[in-house]
């Protein structure tokens, strides 16, 4: 049987180490349920709501906040109605982690030219691994230990990635709406991604003529109509959060709350500027290697549009909330799209490289000696950065590594441009690079392991702690034991009191509302 990936079929037989360990990696992120730190706590309970009545009934958060993840709420209370919704939730988190891997399989397998592409996608793997997914800028993150409204959307948006560059366009508009539906951020987001990337894709001499103009109407209507019908079905709601009027003072007070007591690490870049250096050093990587990555293939415009539309509007809003700082730019929360270019950088990188070392011939220039001192810059910071964040030295320490690692690198990557294999050598055997494909996959999983080694709580479906079961045993007795209308004064970081009780708080750090007003209340009831 043949799975049909790029111009040839693939044999489904070959995809099935990667579907192993895709579903591995899925687990490794946690299989969790009703983490206090995770985003559940606020999506969850309106699904809830839907099957029980009486849940949260008298809770002022709740009743007071605008809930509009519609599609996740109706998906957990399906799931709650046939009595699965931790388990479920748990492994629809491991389908959306690995059905993303498997869309980084697709790519390495169409574009790696002269390798075993189990090679290129287990390098991939290790390095979303290494860098727990690609957490980026502002605490932007693909995936975390539970499945949250934005896991879905981060599956279905990679899908479109893939989908707009080989021209499916209807399939690339229905996941992205479908994206959209299950959080309202990508709405915006995706449209002005994808809508830069199709300009970008036909720009041809640095302008857009009016024949090219016509060619992508066709494209765009297919790649957006999806989600503009749902943006301009959820405007309304949209708008009664923005333009809700309140007192100027209030107003004054609610900004102060947002920006720098409670979200600071989301929306206000000023706090996480050290983030900028990898993520810079990510999308130097990207454009360094997009040519080797891509050339000779008709995908190499769009990939080209996507990647220059990413970061546009990463660095664009970076200018809008850092140099400047205007609040409509930081509430797009355009850093989430961080993430997805670094998602995609690093399969650029590495398809590039690898790409590179089986050429027969070895290009000479000024061109590929950037690529070569670019690469060691940017490979430098990244190593550096991820030292620093293992916890292996400090940032001030970490200094003393600049010298030899960058000549390290420099090294290696001129190595690799002075070789010139002969064509027949410059293959490696397909058991050697499976074998280091296992390899480096297996690693992959034990770094993912010791990320959250110290994390039991993040597992907590397979492995609570004595800690946790004692918690869980006192929420199951408050519910039992207490009127559906008692309102309890918790501390503030017992985030996850609603979800297990179904009893109303008076205010904890996450269950955050988002008008002015509601802002201010929260933020009164927490002193």
């Amino acid at each position: 049987m043949n799975l049909q990936i790029g111009r040839a079929g693939v044999p489904l037989r070959k995809s099935l180490p990667v579907l192993f360990f895709s579903v591995l990696a899925g687990a490794g992120f946690g299989l969790s349920y009703g983490w206090a730190g995770s985003n559940q706590i606020v999506y969850v309970p309106p699904g809830l709501r839907i099957v029980d009545p009486t849940f949260l009934q008298a809770d002022w958060w709740f009743n007071n906040t605008i809930h509009y993840h519609w599609a996740y709420t109706w998906l957990v209370a399906g799931l709650e109605r046939m009595g699965v919704l931790p388990w479920g939730l748990a492994l629809g988190n491991v389908v959306a982690i690995a059905v993303s891997l498997g869309f980084a399989w697709i790519w390495t397998t169409r574009y790696s030219r002269g390798w075993n592409a189990y090679l290129p996608w287990a390098l991939f793997l290790f390095l979303f691994a290494a860098t727990d997914g690609f957490t980026s800028a502002a605490a932007s993150y693909l995936f975390r230990a539970e499945l949250q409204a934005s896991s879905i959307s981060t599956a279905l948006t990679i899908g479109a990635f893939w989908w707009f560059v080989r021209g499916s366009e209807w399939k690339a508009g229905l996941s992205l709406g479908v994206a959209g539906i299950f959080h309202a951020n990508f709405l915006p987001l995706n449209i002005g991604l994808f809508g830069v990337a199709l300009a970008l894709s036909h720009l041809r001499k640095g302008r857009l003529s009016a024949r090219t103009l016509r060619e992508m109407a066709g494209p765009g209507v297919r790649v957006l109509l999806p989600s503009l019908v749902i943006f301009l079905v959820s405007l309304p709601l949209f708008l009664e959060m923005a333009l809700a009027e309140v007192p100027e003072a209030t107003a004054e007070l609610a900004s102060y709350i947002f920006y720098d007591f409670a979200l600071p690490h989301h929306y206000n870049p000023r706090t996480f500027l050290i983030w900028f250096l990898p993520l810079a050093a990510w999308h130097a990587l990207g454009l360094l290697w997009l040519g080797p990555a891509m050339n000779g293939t008709e995908d190499r415009h769009r990939w080209r549009g996507l990647l220059l539309g990413m970061f546009g509007m990463i660095w664009v809003a970076a200018f809008f909330t850092t140099v400047l700082f205007s609040e409509t730019v930081s509430r797009l929360f355009v850093w989430r799209l961080a993430p997805f270019s670094v998602w995609v950088c690093a399969l650029v990188f590495i398809v590039g490289v690898t790409n590179r070392w089986a050429a027969s011939v070895s290009s000479r220039g000024s061109l590929e000696r950037g690529r070569v001192v670019g690469t060691g810059l940017a490979v430098l910071v990244l190593a550096r950065f991820l030292a620093y964040r293992w916890g292996l030295v400090s940032l001030e320490a970490s200094s003393q590594l600049l010298v030899p690692l960058l000549l390290l690198t420099l090294s290696g990557l001129l190595v690799l441009r002075k070789s010139r294999p002969p064509e027949a050598a410059s293959t490696p055997s397909t058991k050697a690079a499976t074998l280091a494909a296992v390899m480096l996959s297996t690693a992959a999983l034990g770094l993912l392991a010791y990320n959250r080694s110290d994390e039991p709580e993040k597992l907590n479906l397979v492995a609570l702690t004595e800690a946790e079961r004692a918690e869980r045993e006192a929420f199951d007795w408050i519910r039992s034991n207490t009127d559906p209308e008692a309102v309890f004064l918790i501390p503030p970081d017992l985030s996850n009191f609603r979800l297990f009780t179904g009893r109303g708080a008076v205010a904890d750090l996450r269950t955050f509302p988002m008008t002015p007003v509601e802002i201010v209340e929260w933020y009164d009831r927490l002193q």
